[in-house]
């Protein structure tokens, strides 16, 4: 990592305007510093193969938690707390939001209730949902997808999912989408 002077910074939120210039600042930027903290995307941008194997390994001190990085920094530090008071509380305790050892035992957590027996418990619940979802919508009707389809689908399938209708219940009826 390049401490010694201000490495040249890409802003991941301007993708579109950047257009094919976004390949040559990243270049620039794996030539200057290929382990980048990025203020203007608020997260590590690592541009060498071998350094993001080595990131995701743990061999590299990326920190992710938001008390390490500036990620409300455009907020006047004196305005945060009256402007976003909810997700300070919740932020931190986040899965993508923690270090290991914390990471890792959440991230354990997780890799058990999203199984391949649980995953496949759920499957017809969600096909069934989509088709719904799908056929709610009017014929030549233009389907915004995040909207229509991928906002309506996780609440619903993780509430399926637990007791007393997911897998691990029992006497239990399991409940048809509407």
């Amino acid at each position: 990592m390049n401490t010694t002077s201000v490495a040249p910074d890409v802003d991941l939120s301007k993708v579109a305007a950047l257009g094919e210039s976004l390949l040559t600042e990243l270049d620039r930027l794996r030539e200057f510093d290929p382990i980048h903290w990025s203020p203007a995307t608020g997260a590590w941008l690592v541009t060498r193969h071998a350094d993001v194997v080595r990131g995701f390994s743990g061999e590299l001190p990326l920190s992710v938690n938001p008390s390490r990085r500036p990620t409300f920094s455009v907020i006047p530090p004196e305005e945060v707390q009256k402007h976003i008071p909810t997700l300070l509380t919740y932020l931190p305790k986040w899965i993508v939001s923690n270090d290991p050892p914390v990471h890792t035992r959440m991230r354990k957590l997780l890799v058990k209730a999203f199984s391949k027996k649980v995953v496949d418990s759920v499957r017809p619940y969600v096909q069934a949902r989509v088709a719904q979802l799908l056929d709610e919508k009017k014929p030549n009707e233009e389907l915004e997808f995040v909207e229509g389809i991928a906002r309506q689908l996780p609440g619903g399938v993780i509430l399926w999912a637990s007791p007393p209708h997911g897998p691990r219940s029992s006497g239990w009826k399991r409940r048809k989408p509407r």
